[in-house]
């Protein structure tokens, strides 16, 4: 990830930049524009402003616009007038002035003179002015202010600054990078975040949808949308091996991520963005909930309606129009595996952080499982082996949401339960406890270390000095580069297995030249290959993850996938 923090970093150029007005007479409207040549803003007025601003005094919207064969990442910042009028008085809406200013940049277009981190998709992602939030703020302010409102002088001067880079400066802006989000992102889906993340690992299309009286802002939600993309991708070095008879075009990366798309609303459905493969997007309109192929899970954020995200398949919505969807509605849920996974990820960043521990490697040192973990049986052992789900409660945090595991985790299935019987008549009554080696969750010296009671235990630190901020940015990085190590295990992982069943003769001949002329295989994989891959044997979840996994990264090489389970089959 390139590091805005680094003296050598340059903010993106700007390709177009505006100012949309709402009016309850005219609807929306561009009332000022400046835009390099050849680029069409037709549509973006209604991204600017989505449905249920009316609500707030301001807020960010994240944006992306096709014009042509080129994608353009931008925002908008939003201002209304409500503060004019008295907490409690009739507000007239037509005296409300509605207002988003925003900008587009000019798409990241990697070179060979460029830095290899340059053309990493993230990079391309997030290439979307955040630099520039403060002062579009101040200016937009400053405009309704002065009711001047046929007067675009500020804007003028205002484009004069961005087009000379000239509106960054100092560390604090780094507030405004979407990473900053993670820990909001976190808090918001808590075990989720491991579901979702293995859906945009098999590239499913997922929108996030924000009802009314939405508990995280829009900038929140859109920042959402980038960091679930981030932290899914697949990293760089990843091996897998191809048959190239069978492969599609070797130039076609769309597999190695997920792109987001940011805020979409009903006019998008004529676009070519909503609804296009492997893409991750946020909502205001709820109408979009039953609209077809525009996306396969449907995450609903926490609202006044509900208190709990929750995530639900396009077809359930679908198949259910006019019903309002509900957590009892969700099929998508975290294994306990997932919810402990997360635990882990949650706490350790937060004892690292409020003891100012900041060591970090440049190749995502920081597992899943634990720092020092290492491989075992196939490829390693797992950071929690259990037969006993129910003495799990013990290692909760003491400031943990009951609904991480109550409402967000799906219960232990018949199939364990059967299992963990036969294993103890098996062991003649052997009762095996719960351990969870070197997690540090909560424990210190096999007692629970005292918690914080704060539920924002995530909230990065105030101070807003230069080492403080770079320090917090690493973590964050740190934190984003656990997944990516989960991943690479998984690839590491699958990709041994796709060898040996091959047989291949990599020092000899090479892969390629070994598959030529092969068809596709089929391959089994173990009850322990799914334990070492940190999966829950026990899940039809998982275990369909990893068929679909398989079958989407090897597909050139195999054509079936079956797991084993051993004695546990029986009791399916």
């Amino acid at each position: 990830m390139s590091n805005p923090l680094e003296p050598d970093y340059s903010p993106p150029k700007i390709a177009a930049c505006f100012l949309v007005n709402f009016d309850t007479s005219v609807g929306y409207k561009f009332v000022w524009s400046k835009v390099n040549e050849g680029l069409d803003l037709t549509g973006l007025e209604y991204k600017c402003l989505p449905s249920g601003l009316h609500e707030k005094d301001s807020d960010t919207i994240l944006i992306s616009h096709k014009a042509g064969n080129r994608i353009y990442y931008g925002l908008c910042k939003f201002f209304q007038n409500l503060g004019d009028f008295g907490s409690n008085e009739q507000v007239d809406r037509s005296n409300v002035k509605m207002y988003a200013v925003g900008i587009l940049c000019e798409p990241l277009t990697p070179s060979a003179s460029m830095k290899s981190d340059s053309s990493w998709k993230p990079n391309e992602f997030v290439h979307n002015g955040w630099e520039y939030l403060e002062d579009l703020d101040a200016t937009l302010r400053k405009f309704v202010a002065q009711r001047e409102f046929q007067n675009f002088e500020l804007f003028e001067e205002l484009y004069s600054r961005l087009i000379a880079g000239g509106s960054t400066r100092s560390t604090k802006k780094i507030e405004n990078h979407l990473l900053k989000k993670l820990p909001v992102f976190l808090q918001t889906l808590g075990p989720l975040t491991f579901c979702l993340y293995k859906q945009a690992l098999l590239r499913k299309r997922i929108l996030f949808f924000q009802q009314n009286h939405s508990k995280v802002t829009n900038f929140d939600l859109g920042a959402f949308t980038y960091l679930l993309s981030l932290i899914s991708i697949v990293p760089k070095g990843i091996e897998i091996v191809k048959n190239e008879q069978f492969a599609e075009d070797e130039s076609d990366e769309s597999n190695l991520y997920s792109r987001p798309i940011y805020s979409i609303g009903l006019n998008d459905l004529g676009g070519t963005l909503a609804g296009s493969a492997s893409t991750i997007g946020c909502t205001n309109d709820s109408i979009l909930m039953y609209q077809r192929n525009i996306f396969d899970y449907a995450v609903f954020i926490p609202c006044e309606e509900f208190d709990e995200p929750f995530v639900v398949g396009a077809k359930t919505l679908t198949n259910n129009h006019g019903h309002t969807p509900s957590s009892s509605d969700g099929e998508l849920k975290s294994t306990l595996k997932d919810y402990y996974k997360f635990k882990l990820v949650y706490k350790d960043y937060f004892n690292r952080h409020k003891c100012g521990n900041n060591s970090t490697s440049q190749d995502d040192a920081s597992s899943i499982k634990t720092k020092s973990s290492t491989f075992s049986s196939r490829f390693g052992t797992q950071f929690i082996k259990y037969t006993n789900p129910k003495v799990f409660g013990e290692y909760e945090l003491e400031s943990e949401p009951s609904w991480w595991l109550e409402s967000a985790t799906a219960p232990i299935s018949w199939r364990e339960y059967i299992w963990s019987a036969f294993s103890w008549f098996a062991s003649a009554g052997t009762v095996t406890e719960t351990v969870i080696e070197n997690s540090n969750i909560g424990y210190s010296n096999g007692k629970r270390t005292g918690d914080s009671q704060d539920n924002s235990i995530l909230a990065l630190d105030s101070s807003n000095s230069e080492e403080n901020v770079k320090k917090n940015f690493i973590e964050l990085v740190e934190l984003v580069g656990n997944f990516h190590k989960l991943t690479k295990k998984w690839f590491y992982l699958i990709n041994e297995v796709v060898i040996e069943e091959l047989d291949l003769d990599i020092d000899g001949n090479g892969v390629h030249q070994a598959l030529v002329n092969r068809s596709k295989i089929s391959i089994e994989l173990t009850y322990q290959d799914i334990i070492d891959m940190e999966l829950d044997p026990y899940s039809h979840e998982d275990l369909d993850f990893v068929k679909e996994f398989v079958t989407l990264y090897w597909g050139s090489v195999v054509e079936n996938v079956e797991i084993g389970l051993g004695l546990s089959s029986i009791c399916c």
